[in-house]
């Protein structure tokens, strides 16, 4: 249950059904069954999965914008081009 300490998107194959675009809710434990809540961040849902019959969960990655490769924003010289 390590994947929930961070905060992120996560999808979720549950049941032979695919959920995405979810957030970490919260982690209950009830008579020795362990309870992941999630919501739909999209949607709003709120989804609590049986931790045991969970077949894939994964975080979701997204690519941040380097800023290796940035352009400049080069500006005119004032003197000449100004109006």
């Amino acid at each position: 249950m390590k994947l929930f300490a961070e905060n992120g998107y996560y999808e979720v194959v549950y049941d032979n059904k695919y959920y995405e675009n979810l957030e970490f809710i919260r982690l209950d434990t009830i008579c020795n069954k362990t309870y992941v809540t999630l919501r739909n961040v999209v949607t709003r849902e709120m989804y609590t999965f049986d931790h045991n019959q969970i077949k894939k969960i994964r975080k979701k990655m997204f690519r941040l914008p380097s800023f290796k490769h940035r352009r400049d924003n080069v500006v005119a010289e004032e003197k000449e081009y100004s109006l």
